[in-house]
Protein backbone atom coordinates (compact mmCIF):
# COMPACT_ATOMS: atom_id res chain seq x y z
CA UNK A 1 0.00 0.00 0.00
CA UNK A 2 1.39 3.55 -0.66
CA UNK A 3 0.91 7.07 0.08
CA UNK A 4 2.09 9.58 -2.74
CA UNK A 5 0.17 12.32 -2.01
CA UNK A 6 0.89 12.76 1.39
CA UNK A 7 3.88 15.29 1.63
CA UNK A 8 5.86 15.83 4.52
CA UNK A 9 6.25 19.66 3.41
CA UNK A 10 3.97 21.88 5.73
CA UNK A 11 2.05 24.78 3.64
CA UNK A 12 1.75 28.49 5.64
CA UNK A 13 -1.99 29.08 5.27
CA UNK A 14 -3.75 32.92 5.78
CA UNK A 15 -6.19 31.90 8.60
CA UNK A 16 -8.58 34.55 7.29
CA UNK A 17 -11.63 32.55 7.58
CA UNK A 18 -13.68 33.20 10.90
CA UNK A 19 -14.70 29.54 11.79
CA UNK A 20 -10.74 28.31 11.38
CA UNK A 21 -8.70 27.40 15.12
CA UNK A 22 -5.48 28.66 15.67
CA UNK A 23 -3.27 26.13 18.27
CA UNK A 24 0.10 26.94 19.50
CA UNK A 25 1.14 23.44 20.46
CA UNK A 26 4.54 23.22 21.63
CA UNK A 27 4.81 19.48 21.89
CA UNK A 28 7.36 17.30 19.29
CA UNK A 29 5.44 14.41 18.94
CA UNK A 30 5.54 15.52 15.19
CA UNK A 31 9.03 16.21 14.59
CA UNK A 32 10.14 15.13 11.86
CA UNK A 33 13.77 16.92 12.19
CA UNK A 34 12.83 20.35 11.77
CA UNK A 35 10.78 21.30 14.27
CA UNK A 36 7.79 19.96 12.42
CA UNK A 37 4.08 21.27 13.57
CA UNK A 38 5.43 23.01 16.38
CA UNK A 39 7.96 25.82 14.93
CA UNK A 40 5.07 27.83 14.33
CA UNK A 41 1.38 28.48 15.11
CA UNK A 42 -1.06 26.03 13.59
CA UNK A 43 -4.13 26.57 11.52
CA UNK A 44 -7.02 24.10 12.02
CA UNK A 45 -10.21 23.65 10.40
CA UNK A 46 -13.10 22.21 12.51
CA UNK A 47 -15.68 21.84 9.74
CA UNK A 48 -13.12 19.83 7.35
CA UNK A 49 -14.59 16.54 7.77
CA UNK A 50 -18.24 17.75 7.75
CA UNK A 51 -17.41 18.36 3.71
CA UNK A 52 -14.98 15.27 3.12
CA UNK A 53 -14.06 11.86 4.58
CA UNK A 54 -10.67 11.81 6.59
CA UNK A 55 -7.47 10.69 4.32
CA UNK A 56 -4.86 8.14 5.16
CA UNK A 57 -1.66 10.69 5.93
CA UNK A 58 -3.85 13.66 6.92
CA UNK A 59 -2.46 15.34 10.32
CA UNK A 60 -5.65 15.90 12.66
CA UNK A 61 -6.42 17.31 16.18
CA UNK A 62 -8.10 15.52 18.77
CA UNK A 63 -9.43 15.52 22.31
CA UNK A 64 -8.20 12.53 24.11
CA UNK A 65 -8.68 12.85 27.88
CA UNK A 66 -8.16 16.84 28.73
CA UNK A 67 -5.73 16.87 26.15
CA UNK A 68 -5.83 18.22 22.32
CA UNK A 69 -3.06 16.29 20.71
CA UNK A 70 -2.04 17.02 16.94
CA UNK A 71 -1.07 13.72 15.06
CA UNK A 72 -1.18 11.86 11.51
CA UNK A 73 -3.89 9.26 10.71
CA UNK A 74 -2.57 5.78 9.83
CA UNK A 75 -5.47 3.36 9.52
CA UNK A 76 -9.38 3.56 8.88
CA UNK A 77 -12.44 2.61 9.21
CA UNK A 78 -12.67 -1.21 8.54
CA UNK A 79 -9.12 -1.45 8.30
CA UNK A 80 -6.63 -4.18 9.76
CA UNK A 81 -3.55 -2.28 11.62
CA UNK A 82 -0.11 -4.23 12.55
CA UNK A 83 3.35 -3.23 13.62
CA UNK A 84 6.09 -5.60 12.60
CA UNK A 85 9.69 -4.74 13.73
CA UNK A 86 8.78 -0.87 13.16
CA UNK A 87 7.11 -1.34 10.01
CA UNK A 88 3.45 -0.57 9.64
CA UNK A 89 0.79 -2.55 7.63
CA UNK A 90 -2.28 -1.90 6.72
CA UNK A 91 -4.92 -5.18 5.78
CA UNK A 92 -1.16 -7.45 6.07
CA UNK A 93 0.31 -5.24 3.17
CA UNK A 94 3.14 -2.66 3.85
CA UNK A 95 2.37 0.90 3.80
CA UNK A 96 5.00 2.42 2.06
CA UNK A 97 4.70 6.40 3.15
CA UNK A 98 7.49 8.68 4.90
CA UNK A 99 5.75 8.25 8.06
CA UNK A 100 5.30 4.13 7.14
CA UNK A 101 8.34 3.08 9.08
CA UNK A 102 9.91 3.61 12.62
CA UNK A 103 12.43 7.01 12.87
CA UNK A 104 13.71 9.72 14.97
CA UNK A 105 13.81 13.21 13.88
CA UNK A 106 13.68 11.87 10.55
CA UNK A 107 16.25 9.00 10.55
CA UNK A 108 15.94 5.46 10.27
CA UNK A 109 17.66 2.99 12.93
CA UNK A 110 21.72 2.90 11.17
CA UNK A 111 21.20 6.70 10.39
CA UNK A 112 20.16 7.55 13.56
CA UNK A 113 23.24 5.16 15.30
CA UNK A 114 25.52 7.53 13.39
CA UNK A 115 24.39 10.83 14.17
CA UNK A 116 24.75 10.11 18.12
CA UNK A 117 27.89 8.10 17.21
CA UNK A 118 29.35 11.49 15.35
CA UNK A 119 28.19 13.88 18.29
CA UNK A 120 29.86 11.61 21.18
CA UNK A 121 26.08 10.55 22.33
CA UNK A 122 26.00 6.69 21.15
CA UNK A 123 24.71 6.39 24.89
CA UNK A 124 21.55 8.30 23.71
CA UNK A 125 20.89 5.46 20.81
CA UNK A 126 17.90 2.92 21.97
CA UNK A 127 18.02 0.48 18.82
CA UNK A 128 14.20 -0.72 20.29
CA UNK A 129 12.57 2.17 19.42
CA UNK A 130 12.80 1.18 15.79
CA UNK A 131 11.46 -2.26 16.04
CA UNK A 132 8.66 -2.12 17.99
CA UNK A 133 5.32 -4.40 17.16
CA UNK A 134 1.53 -4.15 17.55
CA UNK A 135 -0.72 -7.13 17.03
CA UNK A 136 -3.68 -6.97 14.23
CA UNK A 137 -6.28 -4.47 15.42
CA UNK A 138 -9.45 -3.95 13.09
CA UNK A 139 -11.15 -0.67 13.42
CA UNK A 140 -14.74 -0.21 13.75
CA UNK A 141 -16.88 2.07 11.50
CA UNK A 142 -15.93 5.06 12.96
CA UNK A 143 -12.65 4.55 14.54
CA UNK A 144 -8.98 5.92 13.23
CA UNK A 145 -5.77 4.96 14.29
CA UNK A 146 -3.84 7.84 14.67
CA UNK A 147 0.38 8.54 15.70
CA UNK A 148 3.06 11.29 16.25
CA UNK A 149 5.57 11.35 13.71
CA UNK A 150 8.37 11.13 16.10
CA UNK A 151 7.83 7.54 17.19
CA UNK A 152 9.80 7.86 20.62
CA UNK A 153 7.55 11.06 21.76
CA UNK A 154 4.43 10.75 19.76
CA UNK A 155 1.09 8.45 20.73
CA UNK A 156 0.19 5.59 18.89
CA UNK A 157 -3.64 4.69 19.80
CA UNK A 158 -6.85 4.59 18.30
CA UNK A 159 -9.66 7.30 18.08
CA UNK A 160 -13.07 7.65 17.64
CA UNK A 161 -14.54 9.84 14.95
CA UNK A 162 -16.32 12.27 17.60
CA UNK A 163 -12.58 13.19 19.15
CA UNK A 164 -11.61 14.76 15.60
CA UNK A 165 -11.33 18.54 16.31
CA UNK A 166 -10.57 19.19 12.86
CA UNK A 167 -7.83 19.19 10.01
CA UNK A 168 -4.39 20.88 10.72
CA UNK A 169 -4.14 22.60 7.45
CA UNK A 170 -0.53 23.87 8.09
CA UNK A 171 1.24 26.96 9.78
CA UNK A 172 -0.16 30.08 10.24
CA UNK A 173 0.76 32.32 7.47
CA UNK A 174 2.45 35.53 9.72
CA UNK A 175 0.51 39.07 8.40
Amino acid sequence: MKDEKTSQTISFIEANQSHLLILDDRLDTMDYGNHDFYAHELVIDPTAYQQKKIKRGEVILYEQNDDVLVARVIALPGETISIKKGQIFIDRRRLDAFYGKAHRLGYEKDEYEQVLKEIGRLDHFHPDLFEPSMEELTLEQNQYFVMGDDWLRGSREMIDFEQIVGEVLGYKQEQ
